[in-house]
């Protein structure tokens, strides 16, 4: 997927897409050392988690957008701006913003337009931080953003060129992140959220396969226990974070910013065309909101009492030092490395090997959840026939008091589907009422090969025919894959949104009659997925 790109002189939208993605990657398997750094007991301390869960909106780049570079960066910004979660999350957001509109209008982007869209991004983080610190995310975005500034003067400079150097000036602006905030310095570490977005770098460049390893000093936890963690400075003033996405009716939502700053603290705000965020910490969360009002619907809330947990921490401090389980974990089935990668990139904790033909039995379930170490576990079995082991292993796993709610999935895009509504700071009512809504609203459907001569529902099937299957259930068989695949697409009514995972037995003429159909369909959005899954050539989800 990401062939060898080093000495180019520029990069189009699909080499963007493609870094956005790895440097989602690789925060998400950093995501918990990075969470491991903080030295505040509160929600803004998740991090590596916020600004994965921010990432993972880079993702949600439609086919329209891929025409060129500026509108990929637009379309990525506009998802991260959505997924943006806690302060360094949403500073992230507005980064990738910045960097967008530095290049909007361009079909390709060189080294110096790259390097100006670096130095708009640190700008636009700057403007939107109410109260800029210094030893933070926002110095090491600026730095870094500097030296490629520097770099791209020359006049032999290449992307892969610029990503050094970018790389290398975030990796010394980290270290000297401790001498200017002296918090960091007691506490032994350097800050989470720079180290965040050095690692979003760091993924960026592997697509390039111009990469350093990360020095793994930076990973190192905070030395600061919990207890005295808990002393950590904390504004009781301001006790609620306090998080909205407007989806606007006006122009500009900017005196919103003005507003939260005269109600609170740790104010983040950003917006674009359709929307805008805010991220602020206030003791009245009801009069921010009722203001946001003003400025459109809310699309989506989040309010934590950071009072309350560290308040708790206090009282507890020697059990969560020693804390072992966490709340949540999920659980998956899936056969194919690439789909197997997939669920993990999601969320998932734990992927079993299994599918069709080779079910994983009730001990291979249990024996998963009990290793994700969580109170509660969300089972996803992804395939009819694995659904009664799932419910099998949630009987035995109570006996050991472990509560693990099944998502009777039935097919991979459910599964996908439900996981991508997973809220690991809701209620698990709510995620197992999303959860469930999520794998009902997906259609799928599959191709397969016929293993003998069979009479399906008045359907005569000859061996070595091609099945197309709707939901589970054969509906038509055909000589060839394409027909097959042209079959089923007509079949779909009002679905717009679709991911195709292609696996054993594909080809590039399959994927690309596939991507062809359904490119025909009016506003689709079209994701493909190496799935490496057997027995079924191609699977496509549908929303």
């Amino acid at each position: 997927m990401f062939g060898r790109l080093t000495g180019m002189t520029s990069i189009g939208a699909e080499t963007l897409a493609s870094m956005l993605y790895m440097g989602e990657r690789e925060l998400s398997e950093r995501s918990a050392e990075i969470n491991g750094m903080n030295v505040f007991p509160v929600p803004d301390g998740d991090t590596g988690s916020n600004m994965t869960m921010t990432m993972e909106g880079a993702r949600k780049i439609p086919e329209s957008a891929m025409s060129s570079v500026g509108g990929a960066a637009k379309a990525a910004a506009s998802g991260m701006l959505r997924s943006a979660r806690g302060n360094s999350g949403v500073i992230l957001s507005v980064f990738f913003r910045g960097f967008a509109d530095a290049l909007s209008g361009l079909e390709t982007a060189g080294a110096s337009e790259l390097a100006n869209a670096f130095s708009s991004g640190a700008r636009a983080a700057y403007g939107a931080v109410e109260s800029p610190a210094e030893g933070t995310i926002l110095t090491v975005m600026r730095e870094s953003a500097e030296a490629g500034e520097k770099e791209a003067l020359s006049a032999q400079c290449t992307v892969d060129k610029l990503f050094s150097s970018v790389i290398s000036e975030a990796s010394e602006s980290l270290k000297r992140t401790p001498k200017l905030l002296p918090m960091l310095a007691k506490a032994g570490v350097v800050d989470a959220g720079g180290c965040g977005f050095l690692t979003v770098l760091s993924g960026m460049a592997k697509a390039l396969n111009n990469h350093t390893e990360l020095p793994a000093e930076f990973f190192r936890a905070s030395s600061t226990d919990v207890s005295a963690a808990s002393e950590a400075d904390f504004d009781e003033r301001y006790p609620y974070c306090t998080e909205c996405i407007v989806e606007k009716k006006v122009k500009s939502a900017e005196p919103l910013k003005t507003f939260a700053a005269s109600r609170g603290n740790s104010v983040v705000f950003t917006e674009d065309d359709e929307a805008a965020k805010l991220h602020v910490h206030t003791d009245d969360p009801g009069v921010v909101l009722s203001e946001a009002l003003k400025y459109g619907s809310l699309y989506t809330v989040k309010i934590e009492n950071m009072k309350l947990q560290h308040t708790s921490l206090k009282e507890s401090s020697e059990a969560a030092s020693s804390f072992s389980a966490k709340k949540y974990g999920v659980v998956t089935v899936a056969a194919g490395d690439g789909i197997a990668s997939l669920f993990e990139e999601l969320g998932a904790d734990k992927v079993v090997s299994g599918g069709q033909t080779m079910n994983p039995s009730v001990e291979d379930l249990l024996e998963a959840v009990r290793s994700v170490k969580a109170d509660t576990v969300f089972l996803l079995p992804n395939n009819k026939n694995i659904v009664f082991s799932a419910n099998q292993a949630a009987t035995l796993a109570l006996d050991e008091g472990i509560c693990v709610s099944v998502i009777p999935t039935t097919e991979i895009p459910q599964g996908i589907s439900s996981l991508c509504m997973f809220d690991g700071g809701a209620e698990a009512e709510y995620n197992i009422s999303e959860m469930k809504n999520a794998a009902q609203s997906i259609k799928t459907f599959a191709i397969t090969r016929a293993v003998r001569d069979a009479s399906i529902d008045g359907l005569e099937v000859r061996e070595g025919q091609y099945l197309g299957l709707e939901n589970g259930r054969v509906c038509c068989s055909f000589d060839t894959a394409e027909n097959t695949i042209e079959f089923l697409i007509k079949r779909i009514d009002g679905e717009t949104t679709f991911t195709v995972i292609y696996g054993e037995g594909s080809d590039e003429n399959l994927i690309g009659a596939a991507r062809k159909l359904l490119g025909e369909i009016k506003n689709s959005e079209i994701s493909v997925v190496e799935g490496g899954q057997p027995l079924y050539p191609l699977i496509i989800g549908a929303e």
